[in-house]
């Protein structure tokens, strides 16, 4: 390991901007009251499959965020207590595998671009996702057991609102709330067909919550799709694009929203 940060209480490690700290693992972290790690600069790990940081045996919790210059290459994996990642990376975070938060309550925020190029998996806590960014989704995210929250945008004083592409169909599986406050869920592609699936989470909508489709298909109309099996609360605005060949009139009209 090229760092290893031990100890009974809080580990703090901080990669520098400019710094690149590779190695089969670059960083690993025992603090068993928590650990801290703070991306400025580059993390690789030179094993194939894996990130460049890991959790000895017995540490506490994980926070991890990735600066504005910051990146790490390969998987993300947490351990059982209640982890939070935090994305602020200017460029925008591309994931290059898959990200396991493990048990606990965790936290993921992301305040600029994330893009979902693998799995993503909870535990059995009650797990959050707060998206005052881009997340761009695709594939699956599995939220586990407990009660499980993913709020696009914020609320009162201040609120940022976000935006959660599923240009290609996403799914959410073991959600339990869905808040779109102020927010914007994004599926126009130039194509029809893609569904964002909620599972059975509750959807919420606030302070002016937007749904974007692609509407075409010639005389019968098609559209992309809202999937949820909970409850509804709240107006969303549907902006639609009509895509070329589209029909202005159809009686029979195109799904949107299945609920």
């Amino acid at each position: 390991s090229g760092i290893w940060a031990q100890t009974a209480g809080t580990t703090n490690v901080t990669v520098n901007s400019g710094v690149t700290v590779s190695g089969p693992t670059a960083i690993t972290l025992g603090g068993a009251g928590g650990n801290t790690l703070v991306v400025n600069g580059t993390l690789n790990s030179t094993t194939a499959g894996t990130s460049g940081y890991v959790l000895a045996p017995g540490a506490g919790p994980l926070t991890l965020t990735v600066g504005a210059a910051g990146a790490i290459n390969g998987p993300l994996t947490f351990g059982a207590g209640a982890d939070t990642f935090t994305n602020n990376r200017t460029a925008g975070f591309t994931q290059s595998g898959t990200i396991d938060f493990g048990a606990g309550a965790d936290t993921f925020n992301t305040s600029t671009t994330f893009t979902q190029n693998a799995a993503i998996t909870f535990g059995d806590g009650n797990d959050t996702v707060n998206n005052t960014g881009v997340f761009n989704a695709t594939g699956t995210t599995d939220f586990g057991a407990g009660t499980d929250t993913f709020n696009n945008g914020t609320t009162g004083t201040g609120a940022v609102a976000g935006t959660l592409n599923a240009f290609s169909g996403a799914t959410f599986t073991n959600l339990e709330a869905f808040n779109n406050n102020a927010g914007l869920i994004d599926l126009r592609d130039g194509a029809t067909g893609d569904i964002l699936n909620l599972g059975g989470a509750n959807y919420t909508a606030t302070g002016g919550a937007r749904l974007g489709i692609d509407v075409g298909g010639g005389a019968n109309l098609t559209s992309d799709r809202l999937v949820y099996g909970g409850t509804t609360t709240g107006v969303t605005t549907i902006l639609p694009t009509f895509l070329t060949g589209s029909a202005i009139i159809d009686t029979t009209g195109a799904l949107v929203v299945e609920a």
